[in-house]
């Protein structure tokens, strides 16, 4: 295997698909107003149609950012989280079309807004590439794997067809078996915004709803996203170069999430090939973003 690891900013891969991130997006005072927002709205899935304006603090949020990026997606579907869950691997997709019967249907853009992270959470965002699966992978799994940290004021944005999936514990998908984790709440709190831009005006996702208009949040710069040009990107072309890992091999077992046909699998699990050692460290990592090439 190869490991190539960095403080990420911008992966882009030769399969066209990409995965940014970008820190210091949102100060810490916005990202209290926010996550104060988030925790009062619950977790249901709301519409925010952008020629309508924004309504809530975080629609807000997201319009600043979208404008930052140059995305006009039409449609921002967001819903929210506030505990460190293990979430299965699965691409975003129309919940409503797909549970009809329908095709799958993927977003343009699907994001992670970090709000609040606690201080024992180990639970980063990890996306795959796609590949040819010359391996005997299956293609939505065939290419790297990126693992994101939760960091308060961090936005991941990334091709909404991808692969993605949180762990927790952070080696469950190496572990022969899992060990409970006691402490405070507070502790493994991890509050974030998950929002999907789709692209096509007249087409948004089916049954999702506008989320209440919000008072007092009317052009409250509080809620916006920080200039592009105070973000922190990092340039990959002055990356380290990929150095081999030596680790040791196993089999991790990722767990997929949802039906046969959305799975792709009649499992319910994939085992994958990987450097054991590298993909702990990754996933234990607090701050740093890797990318892990398959074995």
């Amino acid at each position: 295997c190869q490991i190539m690891k960095l403080v990420l900013s911008l992966v882009v891969f030769a399969s066209g698909h990409a995965i940014q991130v970008f820190d210091g997006v949102f100060a810490p005072p916005t990202c209290e107003a926010l996550n104060v927002a988030a925790n009062a709205r619950g977790l249901g899935h709301a519409l925010y149609t952008r020629s309508l304006g924004p309504r809530t603090a975080l629609e807000h949020a997201f319009e600043s950012f979208l404008s930052e990026v140059d995305d006009d997606s039409p449609h921002v579907e967001y819903w929210s989280r506030q505990e460190w869950k293990h979430i299965e691997a699965h691409a975003d997709v129309d919940e409503a079309l797909a549970a009809g019967g329908g095709p799958l249907r993927y977003p343009r853009h699907a994001h992670v807004l970090y709000l609040d992270v606690g201080s024992r959470v180990r639970g980063p965002t990890c996306v795959w590439e796609a590949g040819r699966g010359e391996d005997g992978r299956p293609p939505r799994f065939a290419g790297a794997m990126t693992v994101v940290p939760a960091v308060a004021g961090r936005v991941l944005r990334f091709d909404g067809s991808l692969q993605h999936a949180v762990p927790r514990p952070a080696d469950v998908w190496l572990a022969p078996f899992v060990i409970s984790q006691s402490g405070p709440p507070e502790d493994f709190g991890r509050s974030v915004v998950l929002f999907n831009c789709w692209p096509e005006a007249e087409a948004p996702p089916h049954e999702v709803q506008p989320d209440e208009p919000a008072a007092g949040v009317d052009a409250a710069s509080i809620y916006r996203a920080a200039p592009r040009a105070q973000w922190r990107p990092a340039d990959l072309s002055h990356g380290p170069p990929p150095a081999s890992s030596g680790g040791r091999a196993a089999t991790m077992k990722l767990w997929l999430l949802g039906e046969r046909e959305r799975r792709g699998s009649v499992e319910r699990t994939l085992p994958l090939r990987v450097d054991a050692d590298a993909v702990l460290a990754a996933l234990q990592e607090g701050e740093e973003c890797t990318r892990l090439d398959p074995c």
